[in-house]
């Protein structure tokens, strides 16, 4: 069986896809409304909404 070196093999985005993640844009709920970004290969867009609420924010965006 061949072992596929995923760097080599896939695009950027068919890695993204195949490992998974997102960036999620939140608004801060309190003065002065700021504005914050996670990324990371452990957040998905389905989560993004109770994630924003968990970190005292409203969501704004959500790429996958």
């Amino acid at each position: 069986m061949k072992k596929l070196n995923l760097g080599k093999e896939l695009s950027k985005n068919a890695q993204k896809k195949v490992v998974g993640g997102a960036t999620i844009v939140c608004e801060g709920n309190y003065y002065p409304h700021y504005i914050m970004t996670f990324t990371s290969s452990h957040l998905f867009c389905p989560m993004a909404a109770a994630y924003c609420a968990g970190q005292q924010g409203t969501l704004i965006s959500c790429t996958p």
